[in-house]
């Protein structure tokens, strides 16, 4: 009986923790579902945090210089024509004083004054010449040329210089003297006109892209022809 009595107290306090005990357990678990629930709508409200790579596909950064660079990007100019200077011609003193502006091969390259110098024909053909500086076979394009003054002044004829170039790069066409050649020469009145024929080898494909000088005196620029100078 005395054994009984001293364990009973004992026992009592047990039964009287009981409930605290269910309590805090169920208040524990009460919390650690409210951080779950949290944790799981913090994801979906920002799916992006939740996904966050260290990495990052390169393909999928566009470069900002890149694109600046891109868009500044201009195709390359073309070169602009190259012309010859000016032969020295007894009497002449200075520049030029009238001028006129380049025109294509198949337009009229027309002075302030009246002077018109014009492309009359173009023609092509291969070189068939014999003897000393002869160059059989090449490419040859022949231009047919005509002045026409309707200026005051007589012009002088003597000493035209006639040049070409062709390509992007300008390159120097090879004049060609052979019987169908026949310069300027003598002098040309007022209302007067004169004809010449110049050939030259230029490459067979880079005959759009021609340049044609003609310095026929000390008074007016060289007349300058441009573009094209396939047969017609």
């Amino acid at each position: 009986m005395v054994a009984v009595a001293e364990h009973a107290p004992a026992a009592a306090s047990r039964s009287r923790l009981t409930p605290y005990l269910a309590l805090a357990a169920f208040a524990a678990g009460i919390v650690l579902l409210a951080g779950c629930s949290g944790s799981s709508h913090a994801a979906t409200q920002h799916p992006t945090l939740a996904n966050t790579s260290l990495s990052a596909d390169p393909a999928s950064i566009s470069s900002p210089a890149k694109a600046s660079t891109s868009a500044a990007r201009q195709p390359a100019p073309t070169l602009p024509a190259v012309v010859p200077a000016k032969v020295s011609r007894p009497g002449t003193v200075g520049k030029p004083s009238i001028s006129a502006a380049p025109e294509p091969l198949n337009h009229d390259v027309m002075y302030s004054d009246g002077v018109a110098l014009r492309i009359i024909g173009i023609t092509q053909g291969v070189t068939d010449g014999s003897g000393p500086g002869a160059l059989p076979g090449r490419p040859r394009t022949q231009f047919t040329v005509s002045l026409s003054n309707r200026s005051k002044a007589a012009i002088n004829l003597d000493r035209v210089v006639v040049t070409v170039s062709y390509g992007t790069a300008h390159s120097q066409a090879l004049a060609i003297y052979d019987d169908g050649v026949r310069d300027f020469s003598g002098t040309v009145a007022p209302a007067g006109t004169a004809q010449a024929v110049y050939a030259f080898s230029i490459a067979t494909d880079q005959l759009t892209d021609v340049v044609m000088t003609v310095d026929f005196d000390g008074v007016h620029t060289s007349a300058t022809f441009t573009g094209s100078a396939k047969a017609r």
